[in-house]
């Protein structure tokens, strides 16, 4: 190309209807309700608009997470944390919002060698033995996984059992409101500075309100959304969980106790445990692939039993939507689109797109 241009849109309506005109070549598709119906054009049958599944494989892990602000009281006792994952019906959500097309994730590191399946190693029991003490029971003697709701059912089992554990972390419901031993309410406000968070959120204060939790969101402009952040002012958050192949780098400033109390890094959530900090460090100076997978699956562990966050959906290729009117590589990259750097314009391809007729 001569010359690539960015353009911005505060608004993803507005750039949706900006492709659709053809004001800019190619769009990531985030939502999966436009994804499935907002590009079903007569562009989209000539084979001009076309919508394909990219390759992005350096970004593993979790896409979209649910995370607590651990450095709150009401969040420091882990069985309030796992009732607030319970309370959490993905399988619902993903039929009813996301058109079934998302996968929960069941590890920080998804579908990569760094996953933690069934028991821990011998490896990874070296790691995590001097910890025993400070780590749940069930890590060492069950498998982790998310339950899986399958009907109503299922979904009240984890209700009522969400219901015991808050219980016994000292919770009582008092005239419908959950409050703790000093008759305080349970309350959880959810910062946010996307509109289209309220369709996962106003769902799951629903599952809230039965345990007694009263919740609403903070939609906050982008200026005080970040003086949020900066000050730890939110009590949960919608965000992204991704992390980079292999997850060296940003070990420290996501699950370190470093980062617990330093503004704006990537440990939102306030995670930070002993345990942690040595894999960490232990992950750090690793040298050889089987200290790497045996000290990221310690990590995955000890996260996933902790139940900081509750992970939704898994990193997956992303939803692309472009102008066909470019010439494009028959083998694609694994690890990074090839967008634009591996793609050219083609001048007849793009001579038989007529907007006009749009």
């Amino acid at each position: 190309f001569e010359r690539v241009r960015y353009e911005v849109y505060r608004d993803a309506t507005v750039t949706r209807e900006a492709l659709r005109k053809g004001l800019i070549d190619i769009w990531t598709e985030q939502d999966m309700r436009y994804w499935h119906s907002a590009f079903d054009t007569p562009a989209t049958e000539k084979g001009w608009l076309k919508k394909i599944r990219r390759n992005f494989g350096f970004e593993i892990g979790i896409r979209r997470a649910l995370s607590f602000n651990n450095r709150l009281d009401k969040f420091k006792d882990r069985r309030v944390r796992q009732a607030l994952t319970l309370a959490m019906d993905f399988e619902w959500q993903n039929r009813a919002l996301h058109f079934g097309d998302r996968t929960r994730a069941q590890s920080y590191w998804q579908d990569t060698p760094l996953q933690a399946t069934g028991l821990p190693s011998e490896d990874e029991l070296v790691l995590l033995e001097p910890f025993r003490d400070q780590l749940p029971p069930e890590l060492f003697t069950h498998p982790f996984r998310f339950t899986e709701v399958k009907n109503q059912a299922q979904h009240r089992a984890n209700m009522l059992k969400a219901r015991q554990l808050l219980v016994e972390a000292g919770w009582r419901v008092v005239d419908g409101v959950l409050r703790n031993a000093e008759g305080e309410p349970f309350e959880m406000t959810f910062l946010s500075q996307n509109p289209e968070d309220a369709r996962i959120l106003l769902p799951f204060f629903e599952q809230l309100d039965q345990l007694g939790i009263q919740a609403d969101i903070h939609l906050a402009e982008t200026s005080q959304y970040i003086n949020r952040l900066r000050n730890y002012q939110f009590d949960a958050m919608l965000r992204n969980g991704d992390i980079m192949m292999p997850p060296m780098i940003e070990l420290r400033s996501t699950y370190h106790t470093q980062s617990v109390m330093q503004p704006l890094s990537r440990n939102q959530a306030g995670i930070g445990l002993p345990v942690l900090d040595y894999l960490v460090d232990r992950a750090e100076v690793a040298r050889t692939m089987s200290d790497i997978v045996a000290v990221c699956r310690a990590i995955d562990r000890v996260l996933l039993w902790h139940y900081f966050q509750i992970p939704l959906y898994k990193v997956d290729r992303p939803r692309t939507v472009y102008w066909d009117r470019f010439g494009v590589p028959d083998s694609q990259p694994r690890y990074l689109p090839a967008f634009p750097d591996g793609w050219w314009f083609d001048p007849q391809k793009a001579a038989r797109i007529r907007l006009e007729d749009e």
